[in-house]
């Protein structure tokens, strides 16, 4: 069944146009196919003449008279659909290009299917579904396209030649010469044409290390106008790509070509869109792209002790996620990401991670000791993390300092407010998430408690006293067998 090639809402469309019945496989004339849809008067008429050609190349059209003329004409006529050029319906280019990308997939068994380089430029559009344009069947019909048309043996070349060299390069060269005549920066390179991050994109995603580290002069600048773009959609698609990009490049190339500070340098800006100046929805996405970016920055130097590898980790640290937590603390979603970032952070820089042990406790128990925290326990529980890489990769440092003593006050604190805020809830199906919560500060107490060179915990006389006043706290120390508290506390 060819109707299985386009979406339900085609399928629904080729029944309410009665196709069966005005277009029957049996009577096969592509040329009239084609006449039909170049002559169109609206996207309505195209999108169904091109639905009954799609129907009509279900049956055995390929012994159809003529087959050598009609083929072309059929795919010339279908080829301007796919272009973006003055589109402002995307939801109504998504259908009709779905119906279009059928039919040339279809077309695609006669050997008189021929796609140039432009045609295949305009399939590329069409393969990623985060965009507006492409549907999930759009994605997979190109996909399969490219794959019949583009081999290994020019893959390559078709990525260095007519995609960066011949399509993406002279877009970029122009909007720099407006925007130097101009003064200020220029997105017309990208409004012309809004399918230039997929296209580049996908130039990534089908390289390999090979044609990285030979081609990266022809990346680096579309990667830095992307990432460094005013449109936060487009700065978020650069970022994605980025990482792309930074996972497939060999040691060699990011590091040796200098290319790893440009990109680090580009990125850094990128961890100050926060809130209020950018809306918290987007300032968690960008964060989280940016963030990520710079770890696998930091991971692709795969030596721990290297200078460069810790330089970044401590700037990430220090001028990002400290920062970024001053300015955003009130934001949950941006907390989250900046932990979660820590949490990594952390984990690739091990014990030299110390030198920031102070600064990161204060944000431990500004998150974790906030009375309002347990309606947010993911933030908290991603807060948790951060302190168990903490406690785990810089304990010999740790124990038997005031940050130990520290750290057991903000697990108490913790615990209370998620103990109090579970018996205020009706429903105990809606306390899973501070259930979970309240058993990962069981874990760290029982983690902190394992570091300790005595047998137990010494704890201060006043979280002694908060014990024997609070007997909701058992279950973080009720497998020791002692209490004592801390000498001199």
């Amino acid at each position: 069944m060819t109707e299985t090639l386009v979406g339900q809402a085609n399928r629904d469309r080729l029944l309410h146009i009665g196709v069966l019945k005005t277009c029957p496989q049996d009577i096969i004339n592509l040329d009239d196919d084609a006449r039909s849809i170049s002559t169109a008067h609206n996207d309505t008429n195209r999108r169904d003449a091109v639905l009954c050609a799609f129907h009509r190349l279900g049956g055995d059209w390929q012994k159809s008279d003529s087959i050598e003329q009609a083929v072309p004409n059929l795919v010339s006529s279908l080829v301007p659909i796919l272009s973006l050029a003055n589109v402002t319906d995307f939801d109504g280019q998504a259908l009709i290009a779905e119906a279009a990308l059928a039919c040339l997939e279809l077309l695609s068994a006669s050997p008189y299917c021929l796609l140039d380089d432009p045609t295949l430029l305009l399939i590329i559009s069409y393969t990623n579904t985060n965009d507006a344009w492409t549907t999930s069947f759009s994605c997979l019909l190109a996909a399969r396209l490219l794959e019949s048309r583009l081999l290994d043996d020019n893959l390559a070349q078709f990525i260095v030649g007519p995609v960066l060299k011949s399509y993406i390069r002279p877009k970029l060269s122009h909007s720099r010469s407006t925007t130097m005549s101009s003064g200020t920066t220029s997105n017309d390179w990208m409004q012309s044409d809004p399918s230039i991050p997929t296209i580049f994109g996908w130039s990534v995603e089908k390289a390999n290390a090979a044609l990285l580290s030979q081609e990266w002069p022809l990346y680096l600048p579309v990667l830095l106008a992307l990432i460094e773009n005013s449109q936060l959609t487009v700065r978020t698609r650069g970022l994605d790509i980025l990482v792309t990009f930074i996972q497939k490049c060999s040691h060699n190339t990011l590091f040796s070509t200098g290319i790893s500070r440009v990109l680090e340098d580009a990125i850094f800006p990128t961890l100050f869109f926060l809130p209020s100046l950018t809306p918290e929805h987007d300032s968690a996405i960008l964060l989280d792209l940016a963030y990520t970016a710079l770890l696998k920055l930091a991971a692709a130097d795969s030596n721990p002790q290297s200078h460069a590898r810790r330089r970044l980790l401590d700037r990430l640290i220090r001028h990002g996620i400290m920062a970024g937590y001053l300015h955003g603390s009130n934001y949950p979603a941006v907390v989250k990401v900046l932990m979660r970032s820590a949490t990594a952070a952390i984990s690739l820089l091990g014990f030299s991670a110390i030198k920031h042990i102070q600064d990161l406790v204060d944000i431990l128990d500004s998150t974790m000791t906030d009375p309002f925290s347990p309606s947010y326990p993911s933030v908290a529980a991603a807060a948790g993390q951060v302190l168990d890489v903490l406690i785990s990769h810089c304990w010999p440092r740790l124990v038997g300092t005031r940050h130990t003593r520290r750290i057991l006050a903000i697990l108490v604190a913790c615990w209370l407010n998620v103990r109090e805020k579970m018996e205020e809830l009706a429903e105990p199906s809606s306390a899973q998430d501070l259930y979970s919560l309240s058993q990962q500060v069981v874990v760290l107490c029982k983690h902190l408690r394992a570091v300790s060179p005595h047998k137990d915990l010494k704890i201060p006389s006043t979280l002694n006293d908060a014990l024997s006043r609070h007997l909701q706290l058992a279950p973080l120390f009720g497998d020791c067998e002692s209490l004592q508290p801390a000498d001199g506390a």
